[in-house]
């Protein structure tokens, strides 16, 4: 649902064909971080209620609702790219600040740990240009808690066997999250390589139906001009004598597998003799040797291939 979501909001939005697929891989992953962090915000603010920090629960509280508005949002807008760096910047700042309110790395049980989805949802998201600020910022955020933690009060009213849990929690859902959203990037990347593998091979196929191997792969593989000169080369033409009344009283198909036949034997002489097929045209028939592979006896090999 949320493919076809994404495709055809695409589409309306006049993005092309090509791009679909990357507006709903990045919508698909801001998804996942805003979702389950946001489902493990209302968590966290439950249980700060629950033992008396109205302060520290209301700053997850206002993340979880912001996700979930974000969540509402990706189905309604086209400003995908706002939505992301809000949603960074919220996932950034939240733990630093709740970390402040409930007494520094110990006494929130590390909670600074989420801010680590900014950088990480920035390059699967946003890709590399725009990370390493993010790392940046993060790291900074980390330095910054750790020199204030020494004037932290170190109180607050979780018992310690909550802090502990606390932190598990906090490293388990993080890497929880960061798993998700490295699963879907990497199945989708490899979908997206097995998809431009079969055109490839369909493009490959293709350039053989109507080129000499050797002039394929030169077109396949470099650009610009491709020209060459032969001094010598012999080029045999062949049609079927009296094709044209015989294949009067032929039905359409019956026609196709009659030269389907005639060329297949003619492309199996060619081969054995070396001999490249250059073009088909009802029933006649051309191939050169000689060119693009240079050859000395290139017309006994047309004659061996003729007779």
């Amino acid at each position: 649902m949320v493919n076809q979501i994404s495709t055809a909001a695409a589409v309306s939005m006049g993005v092309p064909d090509e791009r679909a697929g990357e507006v709903y891989l990045r919508e698909t992953l801001l998804t996942i971080l805003a979702s389950f962090s946001g489902i493990a915000a209302f968590g966290w603010a439950s249980i700060y209620l629950w033992f008396d920090e109205p302060i520290a629960a209301s700053l997850p509280l206002a993340y979880g609702a912001f996700s979930f508005g974000t969540v509402a949002a990706l189905r309604l807008t086209s400003h995908q790219v706002a939505l992301l760096r809000a949603q960074l910047v919220m996932i950034l700042l939240v733990p630093f600040l709740l970390a402040l309110s409930l007494g520094g790395f110990v006494g929130s049980g590390g909670v600074v740990l989420w801010s680590l989805l900014a950088p990480i949802g920035a390059f699967l998201i946003g890709g590399r240009r725009g990370a390493l600020t993010w790392l940046g910022a993060y790291l900074l955020l980390v330095l910054a808690s750790a020199l204030l933690d020494p004037a932290l009060p170190a109180e607050n009213n979780l018992p310690n066997g909550v802090v502990v849990t606390f932190f598990v929690m906090n490293i388990g859902a993080v890497s929880a999250i960061v798993f998700a959203m490295l699963y879907f990037f990497v199945g989708e990347n490899q979908r997206v390589l097995g998809l431009l593998q079969l055109e490839k091979g369909k493009s490959d196929r293709l350039l053989l139906n109507v080129l000499p191997r050797d002039v394929a792969e030169v077109l396949r593989d470099h650009e610009g001009t491709i020209a060459e000169q032969f001094e010598s080369v012999s080029i045999l033409f062949a049609d079927v004598v009296g094709f044209t009344p015989f294949a009067a009283g032929l039905a359409p198909r019956e026609t196709v597998e009659l030269l389907n036949e005639v060329f297949s034997e003619f492309d199996a002489l060619a081969e054995r003799h070396g001999v490249e097929k250059l073009h088909t045209m009802g029933d006649g028939y051309m191939a050169v040797a000689g060119a693009p592979r240079r050859r000395h006896d290139h017309a006994q090999a047309v004659a061996r291939m003729a007779l």
